[in-house]
């Protein structure tokens, strides 16, 4: 399969998305969905649900919404057509870090950093508002990882109306506190999240003398907004360099897609 992004095709393996697998009981009847999301431009309750079908104990087809929510708490099988990438080698699990981990001289050291200001150039989400999310990783001295989210975080749900548009909708974290200023590296990457997708590579990052692999559930590769899932290397972004003494100190990461301001 192959999706024009507007510069070159991306290459795609047809394939089943299934997203409650960890928890799903074989024994009980699926649910089918051909990934049709619901039209949520005149009814904003139907937003990210997508439609689906199962067979009752009588035999008839019965037609189903169903959100992220529904889909993690089903023990049905829940098999989504998709479009996959082959990147299997660079999906990985990174450990949340909590604060009891940390010494409390490392704590003292830590300093969290926020988006205040975010701009999107270009729209992917089909109904609905674009879910601006990011994906996060840090690398200690040592070459241990962690995530700072788990494996995505949504920053800003940005309406239609708003592409284009520079917004201050509110400080959304982008690190936190468990994050020492110094030596540590920092890697993200932002993108279009569809939670009823695979997740696709979000490109790598080296520090520390270990790489990191970042990823995200998206549609199609090309719906990245930080940088190109095609680099070899994302820029850990230099939040140390993000220090104006106050609110208002603040840098911009971006290019042609749109930015985003992080203060501290």
């Amino acid at each position: 399969m192959t999706h024009f992004n507007g510069s070159y095709n991306e290459k795609y393996v047809p394939s089943i998305f299934i997203p409650n697998l960890d928890i799903l009981d074989e024994s009980m009847q699926p649910i089918i969905s051909p990934n049709i999301v619901a039209n949520s431009e005149e009814n904003p309750e139907l937003e990210d649900m997508i439609v689906g079908w199962y067979f009752t104990q009588e035999g008839s087809l019965k037609e189903i919404l169903i959100s992220e929510e529904e889909s993690l708490n089903t023990s049905n099988p829940l098999f989504i057509l998709d479009n996959a990438e082959d990147f299997s080698a660079e999906i990985k699990e990174y450990p949340l870090l909590t604060n009891s981990e940390l010494s409390a001289d490392s704590r003292l050291q830590g300093r969290d950093y926020n988006a205040y200001e975010v701009r999107i150039n270009q729209r992917y989400e089909r109904s609905g508002k674009s879910e601006f999310a990011i994906h996060a990783i840090v690398i200690r001295p040592d070459g241990t990882t962690y995530s700072v989210f788990g494996n995505y975080e949504i920053l800003y749900r940005i309406s239609k109306g708003d592409i284009g548009k520079t917004l201050t909708p509110g400080y959304a974290k982008l690190t936190d506190d468990l994050v020492p200023v110094f030596y540590y590296h920092y890697a993200y990457n932002t993108y279009e999240r569809d939670w009823n997708n695979s997740s696709k590579s979000l490109g790598s990052s080296t520090g520390n003398g270990t790489t990191v692999y970042l990823s995200g559930r998206r549609r199609y590769s090309g719906e990245w907004y930080g940088w190109p899932n095609t680099s070899t290397n994302i820029p850990g972004a230099p939040l140390n360099a993000v220090d104006a003494g106050g609110t208002f100190g603040a840098q911009i990461y971006g290019n042609s897609k749109g930015h985003l301001r992080a203060v501290h």
